[in-house]
């Protein structure tokens, strides 16, 4: 499949009408010095207004943030919270307003709070109430969807959320890990549905209980490991984790390892470096640190590239791994992550101009045809047009 399909296509034909109502300011009359972003993922935007960003978290809310130098200043805009889909069409003016003159912070702290962690019956309900904290210390209401925050359960057999942040318990007793997730800053709490009686007063309720092989008239199993984990049943059922399998997740560490590793028990990946939490040990690197030698290259692309993710300058020539440029194409591997290009390979959107000559021309290095004119980048650089 092309790089192209893989994206998202955003066009902003409409734009114009709505950023009147913007706070006064000078508006671009033309876009083509302008940036559009989605999280920490960035492109260029062409004269028209349209511009594709790739490697969004499909369906996620976020905000399109947009930069365009004017009349020797940068003038700054955001859109309000838009639903994000792969290879979906979407104009954001049909969604709500883009404004110039506005840009929120991206909270640094996403806090989960509910009134009562227990949900006793199936269907029961928790609203749940998101404060986000920002870098100045003020705070904000994220419940809603409205304000960006998406949810989601680790087990909705136990207990679901809906895009509002409303908990209803499900159809077996057990703990549920919901998380909330605000312009990429995460936030977590415990739900435990309890369906049923507690016959033996161990913590685990009766249903819990059969549905693992343990006995609800036995108050002894609680403190009990069967699986050998270091976790007891009951410790299990707090957290979430399974009372018959040593690795939940199945990463490789038993599941009290990780409590004692500050990993997740139910990420077989917590840091997010593409390296297996039980996979690091052997190797020396951090399970919670994705960048281990600070070298600005994740700790499994630092293996796809046989580089060493616990040296920064592997190769001993007094340049830093992330310094250096793996694949010649004028950008330095620290860059090249940076912008979610291939450092591997030097073209990564295949379109036969290297990574770095697209970004020194102005064009986008994960599109072949930046400027949606049919005419591959490659091609518009080689008989003089601009990309």
């Amino acid at each position: 499949m092309p790089p192209f399909k893989k994206g998202f296509f955003l066009f902003l034909f409409g734009l114009l009408g709505v950023l009147f109502s913007a706070p006064a300011q000078s508006l671009p009359t033309s876009f083509e010095t302008c940036t559009a972003a989605v999280l920490n993922r960035s492109a260029l935007v062409a004269a028209d207004g349209q511009f594709r960003i790739f490697n969004i978290p499909t369906g996620s809310i976020q905000r399109v943030r947009m930069t365009c130098p004017v009349e020797g200043q940068t003038l700054i805009g955001q859109s309000g919270y838009v639903q994000l889909a792969p290879d979906r069409i979407i104009s954001l003016s049909s969604y709500t307003d883009f404004v110039f003159g506005l840009a929120n912070q991206v909270p640094s702290i996403v806090r989960l709070e509910v009134g009562d962690r227990m949900l006793a019956q199936a269907g029961a309900t928790q609203q749940l109430t998101a404060t986000g904290t920002y870098p100045d210390n003020s705070t904000r209401d994220l419940t809603g969807a409205e304000a960006g925050t998406s949810y989601i359960s680790s087990n909705l057999t136990v207990a679901s959320v809906s895009p509002e942040g409303l908990v209803t318990a499900g159809t077996r007793s057990g703990t549920a890990i919901i998380s909330a997730v605000n312009e990429g800053v995460l936030g977590s709490i415990a739900m435990t549905v309890q369906l049923t009686a507690d016959s033996d007063g161990d913590g685990m309720p009766d249903d819990y209980e059969m549905l693992f092989g343990l006995n609800p008239n036995d108050p002894a199993d609680a403190a009990l490991d069967p699986d050998g984990d270091g976790l007891t049943n009951l410790q299990e059922f707090q957290t979430g984790t399974l009372p018959n399998v040593a690795d939940t997740d199945g990463d490789g560490i038993k599941d009290g390892a990780e409590g004692a590793a500050h990993t997740n028990p139910l990420n077989p990946d917590t840091d997010g470096d593409g390296i297996l939490d039980g996979k690091e040990g052997p190797i020396s690197t951090i399970p919670t640190d994705a960048d281990t030698d600070n070298d600005g290259l994740p700790d499994g692309l630092e293996g796809r590239l046989g580089l060493s993710p616990i040296s920064i300058d592997t190769d001993g020539n007094g340049i830093a791994d992330g310094d250096e440029d793996f694949d010649g194409d004028q950008l330095s591997n620290a860059d090249e992550v940076l912008k979610f290009t291939d450092p591997a390979n030097p073209h990564s959107d295949e379109d036969d101009l290297a990574d770095g000559a697209e970004v020194l021309n102005g064009a986008d290095p994960l599109d072949p045809d930046t400027d949606f004119d049919g005419l591959e980048d490659h091609i518009e650089v080689a008989i003089g047009l601009s990309p």
